[in-house]
């Protein structure tokens, strides 16, 4: 999922009692002109997803946006075993109460910044855990190491 005008992948929110499910594993999330992976909308329903194994670098925004506009819905996303990279804004973005990433095992590299979370949408603080696990440091001053070329 590459060189994608906007969201490498999106998946919106439907009404209630709609839930969106999905699941992206072992692939590669790059270079994409939003977000890498956007999960959210301004509607009731739920969004569940599962994102392991991936490498997610140089998106534009954030490598993952998960977020909610309207009380009532909700992006929920576990992370796990993923390597972030050079992506523009953050590594992982959550937006809206009660919208949650849980993150385990994650590589965060050369990210602008690493967590991002916020209740600016209107719909309260969204929330991210980490299971302790995630290595990494997104504090390297200066560009980051050039991306792999384009397959």
């Amino acid at each position: 999922m590459a060189y994608n005008g906007q969201a490498g992948a999106a998946f919106t929110m439907a009404g209630s009692p709609a839930i969106t499910r999905f699941a992206i594993e072992s692939s590669a999330i790059s270079r994409n002109g939003a977000d890498g992976i956007f999960a959210g909308g301004n509607n009731t329903g739920q969004i569940l997803g599962v994102v392991r194994r991936n490498v997610i670098v140089g998106n534009g925004l954030s490598g993952i946006s998960a977020f909610n506009l309207v009380d009532g819905g909700q992006s929920s996303v576990q992370t796990a075993d993923n390597s972030f990279s050079g992506n523009g804004t953050y590594a992982i973005s959550v937006q809206g109460y009660p919208s949650q990433v849980y993150s385990s095992a994650n590589i965060f590299e050369w990210n602008d910044k690493t967590f991002f979370t916020s209740g600016d949408l209107g719909a309260g603080s969204g929330y991210q855990a980490t299971y302790g696990d995630n290595t990494g440091d997104s504090n390297h001053s200066g560009p980051p190491p050039a991306l792999f070329s384009k397959f």
